[in-house]
């Protein structure tokens, strides 16, 4: 009997690291080395790179390592082994190894690796070696891009499937000849900076004349209009300060807005763009869509649940904020949703993170959002207050957003039931928010706001609507919320109950549910109106690592002159796209009928008002 309990002892102690009692010393874990991080470029451009791992660091004291394994967080696969290859789609990989020694002590580290897909230069001369168009962009202040013969001429970048927004440009002169004239003697004088994604269609995003004295040495600055992103760049010069020859010494591209460069110009080149100077595609001005006479795009940024950032990364909730803030302008964005969920246990170091992001859209960009289940203490389950949100409301009080313009208005009873109004395009817009699982009453309440409003096209945010297998959430769901707080209901109920019931309703957006965390449906309400509902939680991927959601955020661009809403996926903490289906993907939504904001304004109507 005493020999079977040493036995079962030491079977124990193995497991958590030691060795019998008696025979061995504590086992220590191994160290895992998952080597340094790297950068490699995608050589043939077709979109991934074979890079080879380096884990052969990882050491262990007293046993010996058995097992590398190793995972992607975006998904690929990678053999095992100390030293395996792996090809790697562009972008940045956070690369996680874990190794095992033989007495079943495991350790994991991490590395990041960066696929770069290369800029392509080209032009429209034959000219290679030091006057090619790749001398342009060398950072080398004596090659230069030359070429000879009657204008127009162009050169231009191709950053592949990287598209970047380029928010400025500079163009420099050498110092070769006497007294520098054979540099800036042969200069650009009329251009126009243009940016495309396929090459043939052509935007305008600045215009530049009479762009004479250049001095030696030179650097001259300039901004482009607000944008978006675009594969292709390219000047394309009208004239030249020498009628003949054309010569460039540098010319770079920047992503930074520098307020001492030159500011974009209206200006129209000799003849009228695209009348006297010949044009291999077609040019428009930035934010004039393609001569249709339609409204310009707009955007809105959905932030899923950031609970695990406010628990362990708030440095990744800041990036999506800091993101937002400094993309604007270029893309045009008018509002922010977060889907519920700031923090995992209601404290208040997690509340003071989430504040500390979200402050940085303050007096920037208008912002909303719903209250989640973990916006209640125990995330709400028993013994705490089911509807018990004290924390929230301390935070992000109705006070903070009440002198907003595009504030509307809130339940009397529960300040968490809010409204808010945007105008784009022509068009306005009205987001009504609902807390996880909201009763009767609170739909209720919801039906008389959005009656009060059918000239508005109406957002629907709930925390949980929408599960994982493209239905809404109903009875028997993992996570769902019917039944919540003894009345809350469910995503099948709130169609029921209130969407369905309104012809404005065109969009409900939800998180909170786990899985691949990610759904949609079109359904078609009883007014014949179609609603899409989509759902999107990236704080629980399928992948192994995944620092609380990797920062993932949706980007959803209405683009009104082809009645659509284009919806991608996007990390800044990462700097990358997710490019599956179920990430990319366009929802047809009719915009050609406007219905003006001016028609019913933000104030009117019985509910509006403070809280």
């Amino acid at each position: 009997m005493k020999t079977n309990i040493k036995f079962l002892l030491c079977a124990v102690l193995f497991v958590v690291g030691y060795g019998c009692i008696g025979n061995n010393s504590p086992n220590s874990p191994p160290l895992a080395d998952a080597g340094p991080d790297q950068t490699v470029s995608d050589v043939d451009r077709n979109g991934s790179e074979e890079v080879k791992l380096e884990g052969s660091g990882s050491r262990d004291e007293n046993g010996t390592i058995i097992g590398w394994t190793w995972s992607d967080d975006l998904g690929g696969t990678i053999p095992d082994g100390p030293n395996p290859s792996a090809t790697l789609d562009v972008g940045t990989h956070i690369i996680a190894l874990t190794v095992i020694d033989n007495k079943g002590a495991v350790a994991t580290d991490t590395v990041k690796i960066t696929v770069d897909c290369p800029v392509l230069h080209t032009a429209d001369s034959a000219n290679a070696g030091p006057m090619g168009s790749a001398s342009a962009f060398d950072a080398k202040p004596d090659t230069f891009w030359e070429t000879v013969g009657s204008f127009p001429h162009w050169i231009q970048a191709d950053f592949g499937i990287q598209p970047k927004t380029i928010r400025g440009y500079t163009l420099h002169t050498g110092s070769h000849g006497k007294d520098g004239t054979d540099s800036t003697g042969r200069m650009p004088k009329d251009w126009r900076f243009e940016g495309s994604n396929d090459g043939e269609d052509w935007t305008i995003l600045d215009t530049r004349t009479n762009q004479t004295d250049w001095e030696p040495s030179e650097i001259r600055a300039y901004s482009c209009a607000d944008t978006d992103s675009f594969r292709y760049y390219r000047l394309y010069i009208a004239a030249g300060v020498n009628a003949n020859i054309l010569r460039l010494y540098e010319m770079t591209l920047t992503t930074q807005t520098d307020p001492n460069f030159i500011e974009p110009k209206a200006e129209t080149l000799p003849g009228g763009v695209g009348a006297a100077i010949p044009d291999p595609g077609t040019s428009r001005p930035a934010g004039d869509s393609a001569g249709t006479g339609e409204a310009e795009s707009f955007t809105f940024i959905i932030l899923p649940d950031t609970q695990h950032y406010t628990l362990k990364y708030p440095q990744i909730f800041t990036s999506q904020t800091q993101w937002i803030k400094d993309n604007k302008k270029a893309m045009n964005i008018v509002f922010v949703l977060h889907e519920g969920d700031f923090t995992n246990g209601d404290t208040d170091v997690e509340w003071q993170r989430a504040n500390t992001s979200m402050s940085i859209l303050d007096g920037v960009v208008p912002y909303t959002f719903c209250a989640g289940n973990h916006e209640f203490p125990n995330a709400g389950r028993p013994p705490a207050n089911c509807r018990d949100n004290a924390k929230l409301n301390q935070y992000f009080p109705p006070g903070r957003f009440e002198n907003e313009p595009w504030w509307g208005g809130c339940d009397p009873n529960n300040p968490d039931a809010r409204y808010v109004f945007f105008d784009a395009a022509g068009m306005g817009f009205m987001i009504v928010s609902l807390e996880f699982g909201p009763n009767d009453a609170m739909l209720r309440w919801a039906n008389q706001v959005v009656s009060e409003f059918p000239n508005k096209r109406i957002i629907f945010l709930t925390h949980c609507y929408m599960y994982e297998d493209d239905t809404r959430v109903g009875p028997g769901d993992q996570w769902g919320c019917r039944g919540w707080a003894g009345d809350g209901n469910d995503g099948e109920q709130m169609w029921d109950k209130f969407v369905k019931l309104h012809e404005n309703i065109f969009l409900v957006l939800s998180g909170h549910i786990l899985g691949d965390g990610l759904g949609r449906l079109t359904s078609t309400g009883v007014n014949g109106n179609p609603v899409h509902q989509i759902l999107a939680n990236y704080q629980d991927p399928p992948i192994p690592i995944g620092n609380g959601g990797n920062g993932w955020l949706r980007i959803m661009k209405f683009v009104p002159r082809e009645n659509k809403i284009e919806v991608r996926t996007y990390s800044p903490w990462l700097d990358k796209f997710a490019a599956d289906e179920q990430n990319q993907f366009d929802l047809v939504y009719p915009m050609t009928t406007k219905r003006l904001s001016s028609e019913n304004g933000y104030r009117s109507g019985p509910s509006a008002g403070l809280c």
